[in-house]
């Protein structure tokens, strides 16, 4: 995993540990780390044979099921408003 795809992991990490408390706030974060699995997702197709990576490997490093990675990056396409 290079420099990038770690740091993305990293964020996702430390907001998903805020994020179980339930709160509108929780809301806002499970929002912000579907759009940081997007970046890190758009990232990986981009660079998967440099990376070396599966898309099992790439759900793994975000600790994250495919089904939940899935859904975390529809969730990121729906405006705050809309929710």
């Amino acid at each position: 995993m290079d420099k990038v795809l770690k740091h993305s992991v990293k964020k996702v990490q430390k907001l998903n540990a805020r994020a179980g408390k339930g709160s509108t706030t929780s809301l806002y974060q499970q929002i912000e780390i579907g759009q940081l699995c997007v970046e890190g997702h758009a990232y990986w197709k981009a660079n998967k044979k440099a990376l070396g990576m599966s898309r099992d490997d790439l759900c793994e490093a975000y600790g994250y099921g495919k089904t939940y990675f899935a859904n975390l990056i529809k969730v990121a396409n729906v405006s705050i408003e809309d929710t």
